[in-house]
């Protein structure tokens, strides 16, 4: 979602980014800027990304924090979900309702905090944030799904660390539980995952 949401800082007209041969930018053989996992990547960006959070937490007579965010990702969602775009490539399987159900159930100020990890060091934080966000009895947590005897790693912890710390959300570590549904589902349906998640406050990485 925050590929999205930031479409225009992150695809921002700066210098070198893109090659204008190419054409319109993004295209099939630029689905990212240049630099985007370089440390300046953030930087080059800071007042544009600061300008777009303000957008999206104030508060005003017009339009809340949260009815901003859902208004300008409903619009880049259906402005560029064909577009090619190396951040979302396997988000493309998630419909607008999925997008906006973190924005629903966190707080603008929260999203604006977990997409500054992200962004400020794109290259190495875009790996280990947990794999489901899932809302049970209106309180929102994320769940690392991993299967049995399988541990968590370094930059695994260091997302669940921030999110609980930093973000002030709830987690679980789960264990990811496959059973066949039917001998005669199809192939791309023959599996049912569960999910069995618990709390886990003393978290430590795999070997």
């Amino acid at each position: 979602m925050f590929a999205y949401l930031y479409w225009d800082v992150i695809y921002a007209k700066l210098h070198g980014v893109n090659n204008s041969r190419f054409g319109p930018f993004p295209n099939r053989l630029q689905d990212k800027p240049s630099d985007l996992f370089k440390p300046e990547f953030y930087n080059r960006r800071r007042r544009l990304f600061a300008k777009k959070d303000k957008e999206f937490t104030k508060k005003g007579k017009l339009l809340s924090g949260r009815s901003s965010i859902l208004s300008n990702l409903s619009s880049a969602y259906n402005t560029h979900k064909y577009d090619p775009c190396r951040m979302i490539e396997k988000s493309r399987q998630f419909s607008l309702q999925d997008l906006n159900l973190a924005a629903l159930y966190l707080t603008p100020e929260q999203l604006m905090i977990i997409k500054n990890r992200l962004y400020e060091d794109f290259n190495s934080n875009r790996s280990g944030f947990p794999d489901l966000f899932l809302v049970k009895d209106d309180v929102p947590f994320f769940v690392e799904v991993k299967r049995k005897k399988e541990r968590i790693a370094p930059n695994q912890i260091q997302w669940l660390d921030y999110l609980h710390n930093t973000v002030g959300t709830s987690l679980q570590v789960g264990i990811l539980l496959i059973k066949k549904a039917s001998p005669h589902s199809t192939k791309g349906a023959c599996f049912q995952v569960i999910v069995t998640a618990r709390q886990d406050s003393k978290l430590r990485p795999g070997g």
